[in-house]
């Protein structure tokens, strides 16, 4: 082999691990409907639980392409709202790629008690999201207990873009 043919195969290689190693920006915009937050009643509820929000761990404003690729931590924080204690919450994620007929995954977690006024998160481990593709569409829904009667607050859309970083 001659000398120039290695020294462009290791030139490809250092290229490619600096590409494979580099950092992926993620911008969530949260999609949900405003207007339905607009609706929720102005006198407590007997039952009423809320998907409040969603946390990232690591945080993805800014990670390496490999973390992506072992896998993030998410977690839905539901909200109680209620007069009443809860139990067995059921907390459903779907991650999917827009214009893809299938979804990435479907996964759905527990709360096995949640008392009115309070928060907790329902955890999920999300291995598909993974750099091939630049915009994922996120969606948390909290399963609405016996007896809620308002829906509005159950579900959040997200919407996760991903760019590569320098």
């Amino acid at each position: 082999m001659e000398p120039n043919t290695v020294k462009v195969r290791c030139t490809l290689l250092v290229g490619a691990f600096i590409i494979l190693a580099g950092c992926v920006q993620v911008d969530v915009v949260d999609r949900s409907d405003a207007k339905s937050s607009a609706l929720i009643p102005e006198r407590a509820l007997d039952h009423n639980l809320s998907a409040t929000g969603i946390v990232f761990e690591p945080p993805l404003d800014e990670v390496s392409r490999s973390v992506i690729r072992q896998g993030v931590d998410l977690f839905v924080e539901v909200e109680n709202s209620g007069l009443h204690d809860e139990s067995d919450v059921v907390v459903q994620v779907t991650l999917e790629v827009e214009g893809q007929s299938a979804p990435l995954a479907q996964r759905q977690a527990l709360i096995h008690e949640i008392a009115p006024n309070e928060t907790q998160r329902a955890y999920f481990r999300l291995t598909e999201l993974v750099d091939l593709y630049s915009h994922y569409v996120l969606h948390v829904m909290t399963v609405p207990c016996v007896g809620e009667t308002f829906h509005g607050d159950n579900q959040r859309t997200f919407d996760l873009y991903l760019r590569p970083m320098p």
